[in-house]
């Protein structure tokens, strides 16, 4: 895992990649993966997919069996073709919206954001970055076995 300053950043060819929202970068077994928050109070992470590996072709992530927290929301392709990106998302009941990764330039959505938190209170969680590396590496896990048939 790294974390990173945004302004030296690595060359990440995640499709919907926004360098303001990135908040580490990692690999493990060899694949690459990316932790960033979506403007919404949440965190998501994304898993890359090599060309030569048996997921590749299968660009609807509703067709690959990974066990990660919420399941798999997320799949699209690199501009050139040379992997698929994998991904979910920490939006999901029992998942708490992280106010510090809120959009500022949006008040009405912050507001809506903090009344749901009031209700909710006690029964969510904040997945932190740290929580997501982990379901990115047990994502990596499971594609590590997936290319040696287990």
């Amino acid at each position: 895992m790294k974390r990173i300053s945004k302004a030296s950043s690595p060359e990440i060819d995640l499709p919907n990649f926004k360098k303001n929202n990135l908040l580490s970068v990692g690999s493990h077994l060899g694949l690459q993966y990316v932790v960033q928050h979506n403007n919404l109070g949440y965190r998501c992470g994304y898993v890359r997919i090599p060309k030569q590996h048996p997921w590749f072709d299968k660009n609807n992530y509703e067709e690959i069996d990974v066990d990660c927290h919420g399941g798999l929301t997320y799949s699209d392709y690199t501009k050139d073709k040379k992997a698929l990106w994998i991904g979910f998302d920490c939006g999901h009941a029992g998942d708490l919206v992280d106010e510090r990764l809120l959009d500022d330039s949006d008040p009405e959505r912050k507001n809506f954001a903090r009344a749901m938190a009031r209700l909710a209170a006690g029964y969510e969680t904040i997945k932190d970055t740290e929580y997501v590396e982990k379901e990115c590496k047990r994502i990596c896990k499971q594609a590590s076995k997936a290319v040696k048939g287990d």
